[in-house]
């Protein structure tokens, strides 16, 4: 059953709704904080390799009940396999991430995690700072 319902005069839902901010990252900068939120949120999809490390998403990809950080980590995953190169061959390339002021409390919540869990080189540490910051002041904008 479809129920058509008026809409009411005076009432102003865009506050409502979560609005999304465009946010560009390095190639640097989106790898950091997805390995951020993948060990703060599901460390078991971290894996090491000769080379590095890869992510595999499948494990939340197939899940019926993806939570808000499952959701966040897909949405990261899907720029990176689209449109991200490797940093090695490009790194100055940058992406750009639709994400809502709670995604990015979690990402920046993430990096100050990994932050004070694992010691980092001080450029590294630096990124994430200024990471965290800028995360910060566009989530504040989005509470104005």
């Amino acid at each position: 059953m479809i129920r058509v319902v008026e809409r009411q005069k005076d009432v102003d839902i865009t506050s409502l709704l979560a609005h999304k901010k465009v946010m560009t990252f390095s190639s640097d900068e989106l790898i950091l904080a997805l390995v951020s939120l993948v060990r703060a949120t599901r460390p078991g999809m971290l894996r090491q390799e000769a080379d590095g490390f890869s992510v595999d998403f499948e494990a939340i990809a197939r899940g019926k009940t993806p939570g808000d950080a499952d959701r966040l980590l897909l949405k990261m995953g899907a720029v990176m396999e689209s449109s991200t190169p490797y940093p090695a061959e490009n790194p100055n390339s940058s992406v750009s991430l639709d994400l809502d002021a709670a995604e990015a409390r979690q990402i920046a919540d993430a990096l100050a995690k990994l932050e004070l869990l694992q010691a980092w080189p001080e450029d590294v540490m630096d990124m994430s700072r200024a990471l965290r910051a800028r995360l910060a002041s566009d989530a504040a904008a989005d509470k104005e």
